[in-house]
């Protein structure tokens, strides 16, 4: 059945020898029976239809379909054809059950689109990456179950599976970044969508020419490397004023004054 739809019922009996007497009852467990004929009586539930009166062997009537997703519908029938003899000695009789399940159309799978990845081309990497996207149904049906996946230079990275933001702290320079998205309104799912690629590029926070990466003191333009460390270089010196640069230059003279003495020595 197709929900809401009114159908018309109509019962007939037939090859009984008796005479023209006989009746009827039909039951439903859902929907409702409607607009009795002639010698027809609905009950006020609207789930039971019965004869009325005796001098019939065919009743019409209605049955409008429940709403959509009420599932099958049970009917139980019966009939009887009598003689007329006030016994049931020579009645007739007969009844079935019938279950009605309902339409489904063909469900329209759903789409994405407009899909975004930001920041791009490419993306600092003290910032995060942000998934946008819109989402379609012929339909109407709501969005349930959509898949969200995450590549990072071309390989799947299941950790960030489902998420729509990743977080600065996930990615590194260099890396290559990209989501693919497989809509779903619960019951089918739409075709796969992939996002632009964004590359994620090294920043210089300070600005002393040190990309951040490489720098033990990124907010410091003064200083780029960290002495306490056993494998790290010497830290380099950066003169900022011209009274620093000047002090510089005289301790390499000192230094290589000294140096000629003691050769000369």
């Amino acid at each position: 059945y197709n929900p809401g739809q009114s159908y018309s019922i109509s019962i007939n009996l037939n090859n009984g020898g008796q005479s023209f007497n006989g009746g009827f009852n039909v039951m439903v467990d859902k929907g409702q029976l409607a607009n009795a004929g002639t010698y027809v009586k609905i009950n006020s539930a609207g789930d039971s239809a019965t004869h009325d009166g005796t001098q019939n062997l065919g009743w019409t009537f209605d049955w409008v379909a429940p709403a959509p997703g009420s599932g099958a519908t049970t009917v139980h029938v019966a009939v009887l054809q009598s003689d007329a003899s006030g016994t049931n000695s020579g009645d007739t009789w007969d009844s079935l059950t019938h279950t009605i399940n309902e339409f489904a159309p063909p469900n329209d799978p759903p789409v994405a689109y407009d899909l975004n990845l930001t920041p791009s081309p490419t993306a600092p990497t003290n910032s995060d990456l942000t998934l946008t996207y819109q989402y379609g149904d012929p339909n109407n049906d709501p969005e349930s179950g959509t898949l969200i996946h995450w590549f990072i230079d071309g390989s799947r990275a299941t950790a960030y599976d489902g998420d729509t933001t990743i977080p600065a702290s996930s990615t590194s320079p260099g890396q290559k970044w990209k989501a693919e998205i497989t809509p779903s309104d619960g019951s089918d799912f739409g075709g796969t969508e992939a996002t632009n690629e964004v590359t994620i590029v090294d920043v210089d926070s300070d600005n002393d020419g040190v990309f951040d990466s490489e720098d033990a003191f990124p907010n410091d333009p003064n200083e780029t490397t960290d002495l306490s460390s056993p494998t790290t270089r010497t830290r380099q010196l950066i003169p900022t004023t011209t009274e620093s640069a000047t002090m510089l230059m005289n301790s390499h003279l000192t230094l290589w004054k000294q140096q000629i003495l003691i050769r000369m020595e």
